[in-house]
């Protein structure tokens, strides 16, 4: 439906500021006149506010909603979007997913942000961390970790404690999920 509903608010920016009817919008997208009713309904549901008006003569976009809409879909919310967020990725790729080194250039264009911004973001890193005597520290375009190893554990540990107190799941959750061995098995 996403990419139906996206399809939907492109061909109706690309009108502007012609109208559509139900009809020519199934045609050009392959789907019932039915479908693209439930389609702008959900999506202006979805969105608190009428992306998609209608009248007697079609359909017709509200051109800066639906800009704005589009922008978000290109840059989805798993994409840090704070200085924190930012900061908790880089850490998690660092200490987590245990890569030695990260390239910021890499980094920068996978957070979409300038290298000034990452260097912001790595002295709130710094700032937030130093009481587990941790630091990220730049070598040669380069992010690393220094730090002891015992300080990196307890720095992980400090991650999830704090991601772990503002969300809950249950066992029978992640049973419904997953194979319940796996599940005891984490347990």
């Amino acid at each position: 439906m996403e990419e139906i509903t996206r399809k939907l608010v492109k061909t109706l920016i690309d009108s502007y500021p012609d109208v559509l009817t139900g009809k020519e919008l199934a045609m050009l997208l392959k789907v019932s006149e039915k479908s693209i009713q439930k389609y702008i309904h959900n999506l202006n549901k979805e969105a608190g506010l009428d992306i998609i008006t209608s009248s007697n003569k079609g359909y017709k976009a509200d051109y800066t909603a639906s800009v704005r809409f589009l922008s978000q879909m290109i840059i989805p919310p798993s994409i840090p979007q704070t200085s924190e967020q930012r900061y908790r990725w880089i850490a998690k790729k660092l200490l987590i997913d245990k890569a030695d080194e990260v390239d910021a250039f890499q980094l920068c264009e996978d957070l979409f942000i300038s290298y000034q911004t990452l260097k912001n973001v790595i002295k709130k890193f710094n700032s937030a961390y130093e009481n587990y005597k941790i630091q990220i520290k730049f070598r040669k375009n380069k992010l690393v970790v220094v730090g002891d190893e015992y300080d990196k554990r307890k720095a992980i540990s400090g991650m999830i404690y704090d991601e772990g107190s503002h969300s809950y799941i249950n066992y029978k959750v992640l049973e419904e999920q997953f194979e319940k061995e796996l599940v005891w098995e984490v347990k």
